[in-house]
C-alpha cells in the first residue's frame, strides 16, 4: 500500500470521527437547549385535595410540555390546563413562555389578558388588549373587553373609542364556535358596544345622547334586558316616569345580563376539569337561548365530579328548568341519597311530582319537607298540590302560611289571589294579585291574572288595560290575547276580538278558550247579519 493511500485513509477516518463528534455535540446542544427551555416552565403546584380528574389533567399537560418545551402549542396548552382548573399564577407563566416561543400567535396574549381581567388587574389587562387589537383590529370581543377595562379605570374617552371599534368589527369572528354544542349569540356585539357607549355618555352627563342610543338598541335587540334596564334608568333621569317603569319592567321579564359568547372562553370550559369553573360558566349562560350549552357544562362538571352533591343537585335543577322533569327527578333523588333529608331537595322532588301530575306522591314528599322546617316555598308548593287535589280551604291556609314566612313570595300571592277569585272574594283577590304584580313588575302573567279578575267583575276597560300591558311585555302570551279578545267582544269590538283570538290560536293551536270564544263571536256576528 502506498504512503499516499494510507494518508488518504487516515484523513477519511479523521473526518468520520470529526463528524461523529460534531453530531454528538449537536445532540448535546439540543438536550441542553431543551433542558433550558423546560426550566422556564412553571413548577407543578400543590394539588393536594384537588379532585383526581384535575390532578391527572395537570400532570398530563405538564408532562407533554416538558417533553416539548420549545413547542408553543404544548406550552400554551399547559397554560390553558392551569387556567381552566383555576391555577392562575402558573397559567400566566406558561402563557408568557408560549408567547415568547410564538409571538405571532395571539391566543396566548388574549388568555393573559383574560387572566388579568379575572384577577382585577385592569392596567395590565388594558395593555394586553391594546396589543391584541393593534395586531388584529377586527376582533370585536377584544375591543369590547378593552372598552370595559378602560371604563373601570374611568378613562371614558378611551372606553368610548374602544366600544365604537367593537361595534364596527365583524360579528362572525366574535361568536364563532369551535365545537358542538354551538353557542347562540342572539344579541349582536354591536348592541353590547352601544350599551357601553351609553354608559360612557351617562357618566359624562350626556343623558339625551344615551337615550337616543339605547332606543336604537332596544328596537334592534328587543330581548336585550340590560339595554332596557339602562334605558329605564335614563328615562328616570329625564323625568319620564311612565317610560322608565315600562322599560324597567321589560328588563325584569328578560334574562339577566350575560356576556356575549367568546370561543376562547368556551375553549377553557371545554378543557376544564374544575366543577367550580364549569358551574360558574353554566350559571352565566342564558337558559332560554343557550340551554344546550348550559346543560353541556353541568354534565361536564358531573363527568369529573360525579360524587360532588352540589354538581348532582345542579344537574337536576338545569333539567327541571328545561322542563325535563323525569330526568331532573333522577338527579334530585340521587342528591337526597347523598345529603339525607335535605329540605331544599325534598321541595324540588315534590315540585317534580306535581309537574308530572303525581299529586299523591308530591303531597307526601312536601309534607316531609315542611315537617322539619318553616320553608315558604315548601308550603307554597304543598298548597298548590292540595288545591289540585280539591281541598281549597286547606290550600288557602297553606298559601297564607307561605306568605307569613315570606311576604315577598309572588307565586303564593298569585295562587292565593286566583283561589279567592274563584270563591267570588274579588277584593281580597285583587289585593294579592296586585301585590304579585308589584313584586314582579316584568311579569306578563301577573298583568294577565289581575286583568282576569277585573274581567270577572265586568270592569272591562280596566281588564283590557292589564291585558294590553301583558302583551307589551310578552307579545307571545296566548292567554292574554284570548282574554283581551273576550274583553273586546264584550265591548262589541268583534273584528279586533277575532284578531286576538287568532293570535292566541297561532301561538297555541289547542287554546280551548280562544277557540270557543272565537266561534261564539262569529256565530253572533252571523246572526246579527241575517236580521
Amino acid at each position: 500500500m502506498s504512503p499516499s493511500s494510507v494518508l488518504r485513509r487516515r484523513s477519511w477516518v479523521t473526518l468520520i470521527i470529526l463528524l461523529a463528534v460534531m453530531a454528538l455535540a449537536g445532540v448535546g446542544l439540543r438536550v441542553r437547549a431543551r433542558a433550558a427551555a423546560a426550566a422556564l416552565l412553571p413548577p407543578m403546584p400543590d394539588v393536594t385535595g384537588q379532585p383526581p380528574a384535575v390532578v391527572e389533567h395537570l400532570r398530563r399537560a405538564d408532562l407533554v410540555a416538558r417533553r416539548r418545551p420549545t413547542a408553543a402549542e404544548a406550552v400554551g396548552a399547559l397554560g390553558m390546563a392551569y387556567h381552566a382548573d383555576l391555577f392562575y399564577a402558573p397559567a400566566a407563566e406558561a402563557y408568557r413562555v408560549a408567547l415568547e416561543l410564538a409571538p405571532d400567535d395571539g391566543r396566548w396574549e388574549y388568555y393573559l389578558a383574560l387572566l388579568h381581567l379575572e384577577r382585577g388587574e385592569a392596567e395590565p389587562a388594558t395593555a394586553r388588549l391594546r396589543s391584541i387589537v393593534a395586531a388584529s383590529p377586527d376582533l370585536a370581543l377584544a375591543w369590547l373587553r378593552l372598552g370595559d377595562a378602560e371604563f373601570k379605570r374611568a378613562r371614558y374617552q378611551e372606553a368610548d373609542e374602544a366600544y365604537a371599534r367593537a361595534a364596527l368589527a365583524p360579528a362572525d369572528r366574535a361568536i364563532a364556535a369551535d365545537a358542538p354544542p354551538a353557542r347562540r349569540g342572539t344579541v349582536p356585539i354591536a348592541a353590547y358596544a352601544a350599551v357601553g357607549r351609553a354608559r360612557v355618555a351617562l357618566q359624562q352627563g350626556q343623558v339625551e345622547l344615551a337615550r337616543q342610543a339605547l332606543e336604537r338598541v332596544v328596537a334592534d335587540a328587543p330581548q336585550f334586558g340590560a339595554a332596557h334596564r339602562l334605558l329605564g334608568d335614563t328615562y328616570r333621569r329625564l323625568g319620564r316616569a311612565h317610560d322608565a317603569s315600562f322599560h324597567l319592567a321589560r328588563a325584569a321579564a328578560l334574562p339577566a345580563y350575560n356576556a356575549p359568547p367568546d370561543r376562547m372562553v368556551d375553549a377553557l370550559a371545554r378543557e376544564s376539569r374544575s366543577s367550580v369553573l364549569l358551574l360558574k360558566q353554566a350559571s352565566a349562560a342564558d337558559l332560554v337561548r343557550d340551554g344546550r350549552w348550559r346543560e353541556y357544562l353541568v354534565r361536564r362538571a358531573l363527568e369529573f365530579n360525579e360524587d360532588n352533591p352540589d354538581v348532582v343537585y345542579e344537574m337536576g335543577a338545569v333539567l327541571q328548568q328545561l322542563k325535563r322533569t323525569e330526568e331532573a327527578l333522577t338527579y334530585f333523588n340521587r342528591h337526597l341519597e347523598m345529603v339525607n333529608d335535605d329540605q331544599q331537595t325534598l321541595v324540588q322532588i315534590g315540585k317534580c311530582y306535581a309537574d308530572l301530575g303525581r299529586f299523591e306522591e308530591a303531597e307526601a314528599v312536601l309534607r316531609r319537607a315542611v315537617g322539619g322546617a318553616d320553608d315558604a316555598v315548601g308550603f307554597y308548593n304543598l298548597g298548590y298540590v292540595v288545591e289540585q287535589r280539591g281541598r281549597a280551604a286547606e290550600a288557602e291556609r297553606l298559601y297564607g302560611r307561605a306568605l307569613e314566612l315570606n311576604p315577598g313570595l309572588a307565586g303564593a300571592h298569585t295562587n292565593l289571589g286566583t283561589a279567592l277569585a274563584r270563591q267570588g272574594r274579588f277584593a281580597e283577590a285583587v289585593g294579592h294579585l296586585a301585590e304579585a304584580l308589584r313584586l314582579e313588575p316584568g311579569s306578563a302573567a301577573a298583568y294577565n291574572n289581575l286583568g282576569g279578575v277585573f274581567l270577572q267583575q265586568r270592569q272591562v276597560d280596566v281588564a283590557s288595560r292589564h291585558f294590553r300591558s301583558a302583551l307589551e311585555l310578552n307579545p307571545e302570551h296566548a292567554d292574554a290575547h284570548a282574554n283581551l279578545g273576550a274583553a273586546l267582544a264584550q265591548q262589541g269590538l268583534f273584528d279586533e276580538a277575532i284578531r286576538h283570538f287568532d293570535e292566541a290560536l297561532r301561538i297555541d293551536p289547542r287554546h280551548g278558550a280562544a277557540g270557543a270564544n272565537r266561534k261564539a263571536v262569529l256565530d253572533r256576528t252571523q246572526r246579527q247579519s241575517h236580521r
